[in-house]
């Protein structure tokens, strides 16, 4: 590994560990961005290298970010899909019934609105935890956004 260039150090929740962005080369090939672990424990050739890049880093006036945990919403983001089967089975092992979820897209005032709405329901292969529709659905249904992540973590299992 050569490192060229720190790019960030960022803390983690983890004291003394580090997340550094590096711009070098992994294999000697094609210059990269890169993020590298940084362990107090770690005393490798490599974690060598990047403490020593790290500390010219923080001497020429670049500072270390403080860990920001992700919030909800980039948690939700990052939420893998679910299937049509799995999400309409995790509907219904919430206690609801598929007919609520049209009697939800029925009541869409927009009619160019609605149809999108049943044409997604009706036609989609997979659904994304913060897809409009998804977001509307379980308002109407009467989830809280909580109720929808765990809904949606067990749902992954069915």
């Amino acid at each position: 590994m050569i490192v060229t260039k720190i790019l960030s150090v960022a803390g983690t929740l983890e004291t003394d560990v580090y997340i550094v962005t590096i711009r070098g080369e992994i294999d000697l090939g094609t210059p990269e961005d890169f993020a590298y672990g940084l362990r107090p424990e770690d005393g490798s050739r490599n974690a060598m290298q990047v403490r020593e890049a790290v500390s010219d880093f923080l001497a020429s006036g670049g500072e270390v970010t403080t860990y920001a945990p992700p919030t909800d919403e980039q948690l939700r983001e990052e939420m893998p899909p679910l299937s049509a089967r799995q999400f309409r089975l995790g509907l219904i092992t919430s206690g609801r019934v598929l007919e609520q979820v049209d009697e939800a897209i029925a009541v869409i005032e927009d009619a160019q609105d609605r149809a999108a709405a049943q044409i997604e329901w009706q036609y989609a292969t997979s659904f994304r935890r913060l897809h409009p529709l998804v977001v509307n659905l379980s308002i109407h249904l009467g989830f809280t956004p909580e109720e929808v992540d765990a809904l949606w973590m067990e749902a992954q299992e069915q």
